[in-house]
């Protein structure tokens, strides 16, 4: 039974359930963090009892974010409203990127997020009114708090604002019409690509479909293929020289890793959206299928990519569910490489080194097909 309570549960639904018995502000913060802690608790139990796979689980996982987002922000505006009142036709949209945009969190997931919002009008029509900027980046750093402070039911989510415009030295929260202006003009070909796995989580209908509209403008902008792939290629080399794979088991940024096949995703995405919209998704294996279907990517490595996705996800999933970021398969206990054993249904670990070696050799001769030696090639020119 608790496998259909939390791993098959909408978001709608788990929303519902964790606004049931809250009286008041500081109710919904605890009944929220208590909720999810226990969710994602449910989650793990379902993993380790091979209920679902560490892959399939990162539906489950984004879902309770998602709800918890959707549970928290209306609250805080609420209470905010008190105060600062409302802006007529004004809204904040939150907007997911990442591993929560793409629907593939683990456990120990982080919420990578942007604010968006647009107002008219001079001030908001409260007791204590303000103009725009201050109130949406005070409700901003409401909704952080939120998400974020430990209450007495423990702590909730990491939140990283760093992929909104201009990164850190960027505002809290950006205007609608200088978001779109930012990426027309000014963003980096490494903020496109994180673009292309934005979703929007919580936001007024009629600024979902602005803000939905915009975004896809932005990615169906035709671009500079040159300029893309040197751009894409430059990325991950400093990608890599800030963050040095911590050994075999690190997943994400060995060559021929996660990363390797979301550059890939992200590129060709960049590419081709501008004639074919359709390949366009948050989630990288659907990409990965979009593109195929659009004829931009050949069967086999389409294949291999996808396979490649879909193993490093249950890697990732259950090394950190096990062991944190630092799994050694020669100090781990019995017990952890026995759950690695069965999420990837491997016989034994030396079969699964070979495995994760293998495959890791085909997607980064694959990124050097697509990628690094056609960009070298340009550079050289």
């Amino acid at each position: 039974m608790t496998r259909c309570l939390t791993g098959k549960k909408s978001t709608a639904e788990i929303e519902i359930e964790l606004k049931q018995r809250a009286q008041d502000f500081q109710d919904v913060l605890d009944i929220v963090r208590r909720q999810v802690n226990d969710r994602l608790f449910q989650v793990g139990v379902q993993i380790i009892r091979h209920h679902i796979t560490p892959e399939t689980s990162g539906l489950a996982i984004s879902n309770i974010a998602d709800a918890a987002i959707n549970t928290l922000c209306p609250a805080v505006k609420e209470e905010y409203a008190t105060r600062h009142g409302q802006f007529p036709n004004g809204d904040m949209a939150v907007v997911a990127l990442g591993k929560l945009g793409g629907r593939d969190m683990t456990i120990e997931s982080d919420l990578d997020l942007l604010f968006i919002y647009e107002a008219e009008g001079d001030q908001s029509d409260g007791e204590k009114p303000l103009t725009a900027i201050p109130y949406f980046t005070r409700l901003g750093q409401r909704y952080l708090s939120a998400l974020t402070a430990p209450t007495a039911e423990g702590p909730l989510y990491e939140v990283d604002m760093r992929l909104r415009p201009s990164g850190n030295a960027g505002p809290l929260a950006s205007a609608l019409q200088s978001f779109v202006q930012y990426h027309q003009n000014d963003a980096w070909t490494w903020e496109r690509m994180a673009l292309t796995r934005a979703r929007i989580i919580y936001s007024s209908d009629a600024l979902q479909a602005k803000l939905e509209a915009a975004i896809k403008t932005v990615l169906t902008t035709p671009q500079n293929p040159a300029t893309l792939l040197k751009d894409v290629a430059a990325m991950r080399v400093r990608l890599m020289e800030g963050r040095s794979p911590s050994g075999p088991w690190d997943i994400k940024n060995i060559r021929g890793g996660l990363i390797d096949i979301e550059f890939i995703a992200q590129y060709l995405q960049l590419l081709h959206a501008s004639e074919n919209p359709e390949v366009l998704s948050q989630d990288t294996g659907t990409a990965l299928q979009n593109i195929r279907m659009c004829g931009a990517l050949g069967d086999e490595p389409a294949d291999q990519l996808i396979d490649a996705l879909q193993l490093w996800r249950n890697i990732q999933g259950i090394i950190r569910l096990t062991a944190g970021d630092n799994f050694d398969d020669q100090t781990a206990t019995s017990g952890n490489c026995a759950m690695l054993l069965a999420a990837c249904e491997a016989d034994n670990l030396a079969t699964l080194k070979e495995q994760v070696s293998d495959t890791a050799a085909t997607i980064f001769r694959l990124y050097q097909e697509i990628i690094e030696p056609p960009a070298a090639e340009l550079l050289d020119n």
